[in-house]
């Protein structure tokens, strides 16, 4: 039988009182623990509602991990599609009205308050984010709908959309007809689109004719002769 000598008993006993040492350390750790468990309290930098729970009960997390989702729903976003014919028309703050098909007998008013201006490869349509007041919280994320903006306006200047070249892109222009007849090209700022006539917001004053037959022929400072009235409007 082996027996250790006098040094190998004296490290043992070393060796036990160290773990008895971190024993007693990691147990008061613990219970320093449990107490601030106890106390422990999460707060969100929001005020909203709990929208998903990402951990179960007593399952072991990290630092920076997610724990909860939350949501203010006191407004939401809906996000409406909008067809490349008629994105350029679309403005921030046209109000829109909403219908769910969780409430068939309701609608909801809104407005626009966001336009994506990046295209769905997809779908071939943009993005238009409409802001909904939700004080009973009765809409939910997630729920689909049909939301119709209404692009009216009143009193406002507006040419034929057929004088346009290059509606859809950020060169949008007209061919303006000057006092002796000859037509110039004029870059133009766009509106809404009503009934074939689109807003005018800068390049154009009131009275001024705009070319709306051949201007895709046309090159800067022809001569046009003018065979109906196609003046701004208002």
């Amino acid at each position: 039988k082996h027996m250790g000598t006098p040094l190998d008993l004296e490290k043992a006993e070393i060796a036990l009182a160290d773990a008895r040492e971190e024993l007693a350390k990691a147990t008061v750790g613990l219970r320093q623990a449990e107490i601030a468990l106890e106390h422990v309290q999460m707060r969100s930098p929001i005020d909203g509602i709990v929208l998903e729970r990402l951990v179960n009960p007593d399952e072991t997390t990290h630092n920076d991990q997610i724990v909860i989702k939350l949501g203010a729903l006191e407004t939401v976003l809906m996000a409406a599609k909008v067809t490349e014919e008629k994105i350029y028309s679309m403005q921030l703050g046209l109000s829109a009205e909403i219908s769910f098909p969780a409430f068939p007998a309701e609608t909801f008013q809104g407005k626009v308050f966001k336009i994506d201006p990046n295209i769905d490869p997809v779908t071939r349509t943009f993005t238009s984010y409409v802001e909904i007041n939700n004080p009973d919280f009765r809409l939910k994320p997630g729920l689909s709908g049909f939301a119709r903006i209404h692009r009216t306006a009143k009193d406002v200047p507006a040419v034929p959309s057929v004088a346009i070249i290059n509606p859809s892109g950020d060169r949008a222009s007209v061919f303006v007809v000057d006092n002796s007849g000859h037509a110039n090209l004029r870059k133009v700022g766009l509106g809404i689109v009503v009934n074939a006539m689109t807003e005018v917001t800068g390049g154009l004053k009131e009275g001024e004719k705009v070319v709306t037959v051949g201007q895709l022929y046309l090159q800067e400072n022809d001569k046009v002769h003018s065979t109906s009235k196609s003046n701004i409007a208002k």
